[in-house]
């Protein structure tokens, strides 16, 4: 799931990479990705939110 979020940034800035792929295709997935990032790591640490990694599950949904 990151993998796919992560290349969409370097896009914008070089302009080779804008003309591969599909325009639009990757902002709307990178945009739906993002999105469920946090609801994927609830379930997959079972709601269970201590500590250091808890805190930071917080900051980031509170910042979606």
């Amino acid at each position: 799931m990151f993998l796919i979020i992560f290349p969409v940034p370097p896009r914008k800035h070089w302009g080779w990479l804008m003309k591969k792929g599909i325009p639009g295709i990757g902002w709307t997935t990178h945009v739906i990705l993002g999105i469920a990032a946090p609801f994927v790591i609830a379930f997959h640490s079972s709601f269970k939110f201590r500590g250091f990694a808890g805190m930071a599950f917080w900051i980031m949904f509170a910042f979606r």
